[in-house]
């Protein structure tokens, strides 16, 4: 059995906090803007489903968990991980500043990564995913309003040009192929090896939580029926800041975002992982 200890939209980025004179004059210790992740049990394997930090700092936060817990982190980018950065340029950038862990993070951008663990062999296929558009069967309408909606094609560049709704859909295209590639080669190899699908954006409108109507097809896309049958036996993903655990197509399908500040109320439970064994 392989304990995975999963999590996403820590958006860490989002609660920076500046120190004053004061807090120096009195030595007050640094506030830690991030999940304390205490009584987990020991995880085998953690996965970072995206939105965990700003660009290269994600990488960083992961290998911390790496070596706080003794185990590989699997990463995969976020959307704001992109935010105020090259999405062309940054994505070398965080495959390479996972590379230099030798083996503590590993980046997963469209690709997959076979890990072994207490003599138990899994694959895990990463993949960022973005959305088709499609969800509402109006990809030009749903299209237009992300662009006029979501800070992504704001706060992203993609080469020499601002990042658009039509590169998105063009990665996401690009990442479906991939991963049905994969897929099928992994079953046809290796039928008996678990598959764990990580991605950011969700597979599906059932995991949209508050994230509905015009927005939705920006976080999510309908891709279980099509994935039913390379028989992966969980999916995790992010990005919709819904939490749930679902059995659906034959599989799980699994999220467990921590969200903007904000959105948490004093008094409310510390934050703490999904879970998952396989």
């Amino acid at each position: 059995m392989i304990r995975v200890l999963y999590m996403s939209d820590l958006h860490i980025e989002m609660e920076r906090k500046r120190r004053g004179l004061m807090d120096v004059l009195l030595r007050r210790p640094a506030p830690q803007a991030r999940p304390a992740l205490k009584n987990v049990p020991p995880p085998d394997l953690i996965v970072l489903a995206g939105d965990i930090h700003n660009g290269l700092l994600s990488v960083a936060y992961a290998d911390s968990l790496a070596k706080r817990f003794g185990v590989p982190v699997v990463l995969v980018a976020g959307n704001h991980e992109y935010y105020f950065h090259n999405l062309s340029q940054m994505r070398p950038y965080l495959a390479k500043a996972a590379a230099a862990t030798q083996g503590r993070v590993w980046f997963l951008d469209n690709a997959h990564v076979v890990l072994e663990i207490k003599r138990h062999r899994l694959h895990v296929l990463g993949s960022t995913l973005w959305t088709d558009f499609n969800l509402h069967r109006n990809p030009k309408q749903a299209s237009a309003f992300a662009a006029e909606q979501m800070n992504d094609y704001r706060l992203i560049n993609h080469g020499t040009r601002r990042l658009s709704p039509a590169l998105t859909m063009e990665q996401h295209f690009a990442a479906r192929a991939w991963l049905h590639t994969s897929l099928a080669r992994l079953l046809t190899d290796e039928p008996g090896v678990p598959r764990l699908i990580v991605t950011h954006h969700a597979p599906g409108a059932a995991f949209l939580g508050t994230r509905q109507g015009g927005v939705g097809p920006a976080y999510a896309s309908d891709l279980l029926p099509e994935f039913e049958p390379y028989a992966p036996s969980f999916w995790i993903h992010g990005h919709t800041h819904h939490r749930h655990e679902t059995f659906s197509h034959g599989f799980w399908v699994v999220s467990a975002p921590r969200g903007y500040g904000r959105q948490r109320s004093e008094g409310e439970e510390p934050y703490q992982p999904g879970i998952l064994e396989i």
